[in-house]
């Protein structure tokens, strides 16, 4: 979970691979947020809905630190950056990592992927970060 996911992309960044560790380090997280919280996607969510539908007001701090490293990710995961900035991208792991929910996460258990559409979906409405960049379906 989180320490790992913090050397992962330590290990990306000290060999030059800035891309894989964007990418590596949104990924993580977003799953590692997607199981503490046991949120239930459909089968055809996409990154921007995880933000914008699913996030709750009681996740706290972890709302605005996901926005901000999904403003990271996007434009590498679909756009053409080849060599994304990522000055302080592990210190935002790490304020990520160190959120109550994701720090305990190691008490859940791990689930496989065809696991998840069995999760209960939350109870409390959507909240809407701070748009990254302009929203797109």
């Amino acid at each position: 979970m989180g320490p790992s996911a913090v050397a992962e992309v330590e290990r990306l960044l000290s060999a030059g691979q800035a891309r894989e560790a964007v990418l590596t380090a949104y990924l993580r997280v977003e799953r590692d947020v997607i199981e503490a919280y046991r949120i239930q996607l459909p089968p055809e969510w996409t990154h921007r809905e995880l933000l914008f539908q699913y996030l709750r007001p009681d996740m706290g701090p972890l709302v605005g630190l996901l926005a901000a490293l999904h403003a990271r990710f996007e434009p590498v995961r679909y756009g053409s950056v080849a060599q994304p900035p990522v000055d302080g991208l592990v210190d935002q792991l790490r304020a990520l990592y160190a959120e109550p929910q994701l720090r305990n996460a190691r008490t859940y258990p791990r689930l496989p992927p065809a696991a998840a559409a069995g999760r209960v979906s939350p109870s409390h409405p959507p909240v809407r970060p701070a748009e990254p960049g302009p929203r797109s379906e």
